[in-house]
This record gives structure tokens, C-alpha cells and sequence, in this order.
């Protein structure tokens, strides 16, 4: 069995070692500002890496959330 390391910053928080605090569904969804439904769908559609800790349990680390921000960042163009 893998135990997750505790941050030791903030209590609660999980540090998945090189990808930071582990997040859920529900908080990716509140950085994005999206719904719940749609952070799915992006899942889904496999453009986000996340971790299955059970069926029912989905967690997204920190560092994949921004990537998938990068990824799909379009510059804007200047005038």
C-alpha cells in the first residue's frame, strides 16, 4: 500500500511528492471556474492526468492542473 506524504504546510493537504497538493474534482473546478461536470468531461477526454485512489475517489495534482492550463493557454494575438 502507498501512503501519500502529508504537507507539512497545511494540515489535511497531500503532497503527491513532485506534483504537489493533491486536488479534487471540486476544487479544480472552483480554480477554474467551471463545473463539476465539465472538469469530468476534460477527464473523460484524458487532457488531464489524475489519480484514481478508489472508484469513486479521483484526485488531480497540482502540477497537472497547470500543465493542462498551459496546454491550452491561447496567446493573444497584438493589435
Amino acid at each position: 500500500m502507498i501512503t501519500p506524504a502529508v504537507n507539512k504546510g497545511v494540515p489535511g493537504e497531500v503532497d503527491a511528492s513532485t506534483g504537489g497538493n493533491l486536488l479534487t474534482i471540486e476544487e479544480v473546478a472552483e480554480r477554474l471556474r467551471v463545473s463539476t461536470q465539465t472538469v469530468r468531461e476534460i477527464i473523460r477526454g484524458r487532457r488531464i492526468t489524475v489519480i484514481k485512489l478508489s472508484a469513486q475517489t479521483t484526485r488531480i495534482r497540482e502540477l497537472d492542473l497547470k500543465q493542462f492550463i498551459k496546454n491550452n493557454t491561447i496567446p493573444c494575438h497584438k493589435y
